[in-house]
Formats: structure tokens, sequence, C-alpha cells
């Protein structure tokens, strides 16, 4: 997949910059340790459901400014998230 439909599709869940919503105790990842969380997300969160693994990659600090001036607001709000795109998309599967 070209890098542009890459970033457009961790745009649309509030996802572009790794290192700044995931927890990572302060230091910088490596770009690599970027993707390979991403990659989690993608997989384990939003192909899987497992919401277990929101608490454990994502910062309390995450905003995610939605539409209509939302915001869902760490953890909580990331899992709200993915349940409302799991709940209108079923058949979701991110590659």
């Amino acid at each position: 997949m070209p890098i542009e439909q890459q970033e457009s599709k961790y745009h649309l869940i509030g996802l572009h910059c790794a290192n700044e919503i995931l927890k990572k105790g302060g230091n910088t990842m490596s770009a690599e340790e970027n993707k390979a969380v991403l990659r989690r997300i993608e997989e384990e969160i939003f192909n899987k459901g497992d919401l277990a693994v929101v608490d454990e990659l994502i910062a309390p600090d995450y905003v995610y400014h939605g539409s209509g001036g939302q915001e869902y607001k760490g953890p909580e709000g990331f899992k709200q998230i993915v349940t409302m795109f799991r709940t209108a998309f079923p058949d979701l599967h991110m590659t």
C-alpha cells in the first residue's frame, strides 16, 4: 500500500503520529517501534476487537477531535471510537 494511503487510513482514526498518543514512558520511539505498535492497534484492536490492548497502548492524554466538536479522550475514548467503527462496519478488516 502506498504511504499516502497508509497515512490517510491512520488520520481517519486519529493515529497519524503514534509517538504523540502512545504510552512511551517519556522516550521517543524508533520508526520501527512506531510501526509495530500501529500494526498491533490495527490487528489486535480494530481487526480482532481486543479492547484490553487499548489500555496497554493508548496514552491517558490521547484526544481525538471528531466531527461536530466531539472529543474522545484517553483509552476510554479510543475504545468508544473502536466500538463505533466495529459496529458501523462489522466486516471491517484493516491491512
